[in-house]
């Protein structure tokens, strides 16, 4: 599903969002400012991030710990957010929820990461609103 900067398909009353408080997050990005703003929103809401700045990275933490969401980025150094997915997908055999976090609003990019295995995509810049009622929907399927 592709939820882009002026969907409310995912807004959700802030009061919803507070059964996401402890979720352990995974954030895949390269770009620091991105990093701190999506980082911040989680932690305002009482959830555990872990940040790491590629898909290799990505793919190496979740090989060695638990996560109950990755918010993945698109272009990034060594491995991108498709194949970083796909590799979770197939190499990993891990269904923890997945949502791409790209600032690519092209109908094919969002294509290409649902098909690789990614549940939602959301098109930067993130709207703290529409994050958790991203978050909220997939950690209700």
């Amino acid at each position: 599903m592709l939820v882009s900067e002026h969907s409310d398909e995912t807004s959700l009353d802030a009061t919803n969002f507070s059964e996401l408080a402890g979720l352990k997050v995974l954030l895949v990005e390269d770009n620091k400012t991105n990093a701190f703003v999506i980082q911040s929103m989680c932690l305002k809401k009482g959830l555990e991030v872990d940040w790491v700045t590629d898909g290799l990275l990505g793919i190496d933490r979740i090989a060695q710990q638990s996560y109950d969401l990755v918010l993945m980025d698109n272009q990034m150094p060594n491995m991108d957010g498709i194949d970083a997915t796909l590799a979770i997908r197939k190499e990993l055999k891990q269904a923890l929820p997945i949502i791409a976090c790209t600032a690519d609003g092209y109908d094919s990019t969002a294509a290409a990461f649902i098909d690789a295995g990614a549940n939602q995509v959301l098109v930067k810049p993130i709207i703290e609103s529409q994050l958790f009622g991203a978050i909220a929907q997939v950690m209700k399927a």
